[in-house]
């Protein structure tokens, strides 16, 4: 085999790894459905404020279960498995960080604690799945955060969940529309 060929080789080996992670990791009903969950909570925290703990009791779990379903359900149909642990890892972090900086830190009205642990969550997903618009997402989200921690608007979970919850879904409707022209594609 010449260099040249072996070159080649492993260059479709590299394409066929990322292809295969792309395909593994689709993004778009996670960012779809939790973009959505952010956007409802948001409002729903400034308005109704200690409510929107029960909100998020009720709805993560049921959110969970549905982005697992999702991605057996996508394993099945791919062939192929994902480790799981480091995804729970994140995923569990995540919510019961969430919920102990919303019940330890009552001084702190725009609710920026238990968003900054979701955003920190939000960048660690897409650092488990490869996915740069899903990281740079959460750090511009980190730094609404910071913003609004500073500033004390009148609405700030509407606007935390406006980037946060409006860009998860518009990088999920991206994700789809690329992955239906993918498949058109073929």
């Amino acid at each position: 085999m010449q260099h040249q060929d072996a070159h080649q080789t492993l260059q479709k080996i590299d394409g066929l790894r990322a292809s295969t992670r792309e395909r593994l990791h689709s993004s778009w009903f996670p960012n779809i459905l939790w973009g959505t969950l952010v956007l409802i909570g948001g409002p729903i925290a400034d308005i109704t404020g200690a409510w929107v703990a029960l909100y998020w009791a009720v709805i993560a779990p049921l959110g969970g279960i549905a982005t697992g379903l999702y991605y057996h359900r996508r394993e099945e149909r791919l062939g192929l498995r994902d480790n799981p642990w480091p995804w729970l890892a994140v995923a569990v972090a995540l919510v019961v960080g969430a919920f102990i900086a919303g019940a330890f830190l009552p001084g702190d009205p725009q609710g920026t604690g238990p968003m900054l642990v979701a955003v920190a969550g939000v960048t660690a997903f897409g650092m488990l799945s490869h996915h740069r618009a899903t990281i740079i997402l959460g750090i511009v989200s980190i730094g609404v955060c910071i913003t609004v921690a500073l500033l004390n608007p009148p609405i700030p979970n509407v606007l935390m969940a406006l980037v946060l919850g409006g860009g998860g879904v518009l990088i999920g409707l991206r994700e789809r529309q690329r992955e239906t022209n993918q498949r058109a594609s073929r």
